[in-house]
């Protein structure tokens, strides 16, 4: 037996060295993990979007897409999700490799009824990504709507561990807790959230409405006050009734700023026409 292959069997035979994890470590050996330096060798923030050149929906963070009643959150929510299976949807584009697939996305429904959100699929969400091959494989939605506020938590942190998608929609945030205007249920599911974008490296949007004023374009309750500092960005969705249009407006963003607002129209047949820049300027997709 020569040297090498008797070096190698003790290599072999010796415990494999493992990190330990942050229970494991002391107080100060937990705090010099987390410190962060200006030569700290930190992977670079990765975006699935981009609108009018902008970079937008970061993976590991949280983004809040809020409105009133009626405003369009459903229909923009499809369009992000459509956009995960396709190129282009409207002025959203998906940022990909060139041998990347399809985006994965897990779809949690806590407000519509089962039949809503089927229809929602087959009458939005696949049409404006087009004819999507293995949809079945890169699509995960689920409503919760009859379970309790614990069990769609827990079901939640289960899929999202599970399937590792690029996108989560949570649709809506509220019916994760009991009370919207507990600070401290709110904190706790913001850090759940956190904690679960960043070792999923996902991006999870969370759905909730403005308060009830017309004036007033805050997130609802304690939660909503958490979401908005927490959140990366920030998406308000608007309908203006004298001209039948939606709006959609990107009101916080902690990197770029889009400048400009996404403005589209349903036709009767249920197209999409995308109205940004002019009313007389259209252009269709199909929905």
């Amino acid at each position: 037996m020569n040297k090498i292959d008797l070096f190698s069997q003790v290599r072999e035979a010796l415990p494999q060295r493992r990190e330990l994890s942050d229970d494991e470590l002391t107080p100060i050996e937990l705090l010099a993990r987390y410190r962060v330096t200006p030569t700290t060798v930190l992977p670079p923030m990765e975006t699935l979007f981009r609108a009018y050149d902008v970079p937008c929906f970061y993976r590991g963070e949280l983004v809040a897409v809020c409105g009133k009643a009626k405003s369009g959150k459903t229909l923009f929510l499809s369009m992000i999700m459509a956009c995960c299976l396709t190129n282009k949807v409207l002025a959203l584009e998906r940022i990909a490799a060139d041998n990347e697939g399809p985006l994965r996305v897990l779809w949690l429904d806590t407000e519509q009824s089962q039949q809503s959100t089927q229809e929602i699929m087959l009458k939005r969400i696949i049409p404006l990504a087009g004819d999507v091959s293995g949809f079945d494989e890169c699509f995960y939605s689920y409503n919760l709507r009859g379970l309790g506020y614990e069990t769609r938590r827990e079901l939640m942190e289960v899929a999202v561990n599970a399937l590792h998608p690029d996108l989560v929609i949570i649709d809506g945030i509220k019916d994760l807790v009991t009370d919207i205007n507990d600070a401290v249920q709110a904190t706790q599911i913001m850090e759940q959230l956190m904690m679960l974008a960043q070792k999923n490296n996902c991006c999870i949007v969370n759905v909730l409405h403005q308060n009830k004023s017309e004036a007033d374009h805050n997130m609802r309750g304690s939660i909503g006050t958490e979401l908005t500092n927490k959140a990366f960005e920030v998406y308000r969705c608007e309908f203006i009734e004298d001209s039948e249009t939606f709006k959609v407006t990107q009101c916080l963003s902690r990197r770029m700023r889009m400048k400009h607002k996404i403005f589209y129209q349903l036709e009767n047949d249920g197209q999409v026409v995308d109205c940004t820049g002019s009313l007389n300027s259209q252009k269709k997709g199909t929905v």
